[in-house]
């Protein structure tokens, strides 16, 4: 039996409230109300926390990447986005990170002084 037809929303394009997922015997579906009726909300339920769009975990994860020193770069390649975006919409999250920046450089300057100033294998 073929995989259902997600419903058409806006201007023919497939309608936000299905995603595609692969598996297994072919493409399927997944409805993502269904989604939030049988598993999240009961899930939210059981650890006793308040409704939330499973979209929330997007922030979660940036918000813990950036607690956690994941550049700002790395952090954008994984969800898809830009630098500029993650910035933008995350930056206040890193108030200390000139300071962390800072830190690194100075460690990185320490290496090169101690190497005699050729820690990337250049010669003036």
């Amino acid at each position: 039996m073929p995989a259902p037809r997600p419903p058409l929303g806006c201007a023919g394009r497939f309608s936000l409230a299905w995603a595609r997922f692969g598996h297994a015997r072919g493409a399927g579906y997944l409805d993502l109300g269904n989604f939030r009726a049988r598993h999240w909300r009961p899930a939210l339920r059981a650890v006793g926390l308040d409704y939330r769009p499973p979209y929330a975990l997007r922030h979660t994860y940036a918000a813990f990447s950036i607690a956690a020193g994941i550049s700002l770069f790395a952090l954008a390649r994984r969800m898809g986005t830009s630098v500029e975006m993650i910035d933008q919409t995350y930056g206040h999250l890193a108030p200390d990170a000139d300071e962390w920046e800072s830190g690194r450089l100075d460690a990185f300057d320490a290496r090169e002084n101690a190497a005699g100033g050729h820690v990337l294998g250049t010669r003036d």
